[in-house]
């Protein structure tokens, strides 16, 4: 019988070297610092949902107001209460007196206009949101927005 010996060279050893993890974890830093800013973005958009959809429900109820009561309400608790669904936006309202074609909100007589608007919360970092911050609707239905983008891209 012959004898099997396996020999060990000393001098290579498996494993990566400093430099390799090093340039491991600089590519890392990189994809995470290019792809955090979209995924961000992206979940600030997703977001804004819930702010319109939260308007356009207190715009419903407050038409029904309007039917049942003869003027709009300027309570928000009477239509729906002042945060949205899953709370990225908070919701007020003001009703007012119609002036031409707006809504002057410093009128106290009729209350047959109102404007509701749907202003962003710290919830989820929406508050961060500066290009669609606050959404705005009017009883005329005029969609208008406080952010550097405009309302149709928004809306």
């Amino acid at each position: 019988m012959t004898a099997v010996h396996k020999s060990f060279n000393l001098n290579t050893t498996g494993g990566f070297t400093l430099i390799e993890l090093l340039v491991v974890v600089i590519i890392i830093g990189i994809l995470a610092s290019i792809s955090y800013p979209i995924f961000r973005g992206s979940v600030i958009k997703t977001h804004r949902a819930d702010g319109k959809d939260a308007i356009m429900r207190a715009a419903a109820l407050q038409e029904r107001w309007y039917t049942e009561n003869n003027e709009y309400t300027g309570t928000i608790g009477n239509i729906g209460g002042p945060d949205s669904r899953e709370e990225y936006y908070s919701i007020s309202v003001q009703r007012g007196d119609i002036s031409g074609t707006s809504c002057d909100t410093s009128g106290t007589s009729l209350y047959n206009c109102y404007v509701l608007t749907a202003a962003p919360t710290s919830e989820g970092g929406q508050d961060q949101d500066a290009e669609c911050a606050s959404f705005v609707l009017n009883s005329f239905g005029q969609k208008t927005v406080t952010g550097t983008l405009p309302a149709a891209d928004c809306w």
